[in-house]
């Protein structure tokens, strides 16, 4: 796995709009005082990801469809040698992006009419992989590019709501276990599954479940799946989760934590691992050994036992 700079994506990001002159995909910027639907409808520049080698850029740009009422998301490739940039896909919401070392594919993570996509292709076009009813909240792609993990988001059944409604249940932080509104229905995210997708084969298999309430099944704080990071021969995969406390008045950023998946023994690894503010780029130095940015302090965990 490489080592994954957000700063220098940024910076690679300002360069390409300069080099295409801002003309490219995000249109000409006009020269006189622009009005409220002149600002609505402008092309939004949202992320850019460099390819392992440097030869490309993806990035996605948010345009308004003010006569539909919609926003969509163009997913665009930037070639470093001809200089050229290419529209080659489009969704409601395109939500994350990860490139395999060759260069040559690129996979999508994309919310488009109500589902959740995983996609992959390149400059001369896309074809589904999966879709899902449920929410998948990240995806993350093996260093041979043969496997696809992701998290998919599973939420109490309409039916238990119903019920639960109808006998007179009020849902309070601190009463229930992490209730978020949702239209008109208060919904509880009880866990989150990770899969795994053959690429080759199109073909997916149920790896563990991650409990909201964490894998130590602590009640004071619920935790969301943040990213995914397999180890090189795939045997560990490495989970930075988001933890979130509960209290009346509403969700508290509590802390971050590291946890290991051992795929050989089906078990949760017992690491040294404690609670931070904040966790940036977790990335593999071995097979056994995990590096991770913690408040720009650089922290590493064995995961042997």
């Amino acid at each position: 796995m490489h080592f994954k700079n957000n700063f220098i994506y940024r910076v690679a990001f300002v360069a390409l709009l300069i080099v295409m002159g801002i003309t490219g995909a995000c249109g000409a910027l006009p020269m006189n005082p622009m009005g409220y639907e002149d600002i609505v409808t402008m092309a939004k520049p949202q992320s850019a990801i460099m390819s392992p080698q440097g030869n490309k850029t993806a990035y996605t740009v948010r345009r308004s469809h003010v006569e539909k009422n919609q926003n969509r998301d163009e997913f665009y490739i930037w070639n470093a040698q001809d200089k050229t940039s290419k529209k080659v896909f489009e969704a409601d919401k395109i939500l994350q992006v990860e490139w395999t070392e060759d260069e040559k594919t690129v996979y999508l993570l994309t919310q488009d009419k109500g589902q959740f996509h995983i996609v992959g292709g390149g400059a001369e076009g896309f074809a589904p992989l999966a879709s899902f009813d449920e929410r998948v909240s990240v995806m993350a792609l093996s260093s041979d590019s043969q496997h696809l993990y992701y998290a998919i988001a599973q939420t109490t059944s309409d039916d238990v709501i119903k019920q639960k409604k109808e006998l007179g249940y009020v849902y309070k932080w601190g009463e229930d276990n992490c209730f978020t509104l949702d239209g008109k229905h208060f919904k509880q995210v009880e866990f989150e599954e990770i899969w795994c997708l053959n690429v080759p084969s199109k073909k997916s298999y149920f790896l563990t479940r991650i409990s909201c309430d964490g894998i130590y099944k602590n009640l004071d704080y619920y935790s969301r799946v943040v990213s995914i990071h397999p180890s090189e021969d795939e045997r560990l995969l490495a989970f930075s989760l988001s933890k979130v406390g509960r209290s009346d008045k509403g969700e508290i950023p509590v802390s971050n934590e590291i946890v290991i998946w051992d795929t050989h023994q089906q078990q949760w690894k017992s690491l040294s691992v404690g609670l931070y503010k904040r966790i940036n780029q977790p990335c593999w130095l071995s097979n056994t050994q995990l590096a991770f940015v913690e408040s720009s302090i650089v922290n590493g965990v064995s995961a042997q036992s």
